[in-house]
């Protein structure tokens, strides 16, 4: 099992909403993005902005909905798109069953970035964005893999949170109607 997710399942476990500012669809603090933190103003890409990536004979759409700044430049976090449907997770919080709805990132490093276009900004809500499963990606091709794979998990039939904590391989891999970031 990947070290983070187990880390972060050791820390939902033992989370309580009531000493953390988690209200309604907002997410915990511990997986808010950097919306507040980064000027977007002088970059290539924008918070919100809607892409559309051409890689060989695919088309993947997505929307920019974290930017971490580095030594090596810009990384942007894309959550992708199937029609309207964006990419997400349930994640059990604490031992009732409730679950926290975060979505899912593969960052692209600016200069690995090619071959899209911008299709308009979406207005979103980013205080409804927490950030549940990321993937740095070293090319374009590792967009078209990640896009893919993200895909073929979404097929398997998603475990239902009160079954999460008993599962050793849980499905939490979901879609969410793209309003749910608006």
């Amino acid at each position: 099992m990947n070290i983070r997710i187990l880390l972060l399942m050791l820390f939902l476990t033992n989370y309580n909403p009531k000493n953390s500012k988690f209200e309604d669809d907002n997410s915990p603090n511990i997986f808010l993005i950097n919306y507040w933190k980064v000027d977007d103003k002088n970059l290539k890409l924008k918070f919100g902005d809607l892409i559309e990536l051409n890689i060989g004979e695919e088309n993947i759409k997505a929307i920019v909905l974290d930017i971490n700044p580095e030594n090596d430049g810009n990384w942007f976090g894309l959550c992708f798109l199937n029609g309207n449907q964006i990419f997400g997770r349930k994640i059990s919080q604490g031992f009732n069953g409730h679950c926290v709805d975060l979505f899912d990132f593969s960052y692209i490093n600016e200069k690995a970035l090619s071959n899209y276009k911008i299709l308009k900004n979406i207005k979103v809500n980013f205080k409804k964005i927490g950030r549940g499963m990321d993937s740095p990606t070293k090319n374009i091709q590792e967009i078209l893999r990640d896009y893919k794979n993200s895909i073929e998990e979404r097929k398997k039939k998603q475990t239902p949170c009160d079954d999460k904590l008993g599962e050793l391989d849980p499905v939490n891999e979901c879609y969410f109607p793209l309003s749910k970031i608006q």
